[in-house]
């Protein structure tokens, strides 16, 4: 992305987040470090956290595409849950069964009273 476009990006920063105070320095810092950024992706990202985001985006959330966050820590997206799925088979086709005296050793545990502990 050249300077032009960059200042394009920082018009849209300053519009969004108006508190936000850039000097020449920072400027020329963000020129800097997205010269190698195509301006439609950095864009793309700009727009994607000014939308999601009440504070200011650095220089790393313009460059990189941010994921989807996730409400809680357990809960995948689409395509991750079939992924997941998709390795959750491949393991069982390459599954080894179980020797049978750690199956029996497995069983006998189970008989013992209170979740395996030895009275």
């Amino acid at each position: 992305m050249n300077s032009q476009e960059v200042l394009r990006l920082m018009a849209l920063y300053t519009a969004a987040y108006p508190l936000a105070e850039l000097n020449k320095e920072q400027i020329a810092l963000w020129i800097n470090m997205l010269s190698d950024t195509p301006y439609d992706r950095g864009l793309k990202n700009m727009e994607q956290h000014i939308k999601s985001s009440k504070f200011p985006p650095t220089i790393a959330d313009v460059i990189n595409q941010k994921q989807p966050e996730r409400i809680c820590g357990d809960i995948r997206t689409l395509e991750e849950t079939k992924q997941l799925l998709a390795e959750i088979d491949e393991m069982e086709r390459n599954a080894v069964p179980m020797p049978e005296h750690i199956r029996l050793k497995f069983e006998a545990r189970k008989a013992l009273p209170s979740g395996g502990e030895r009275e």
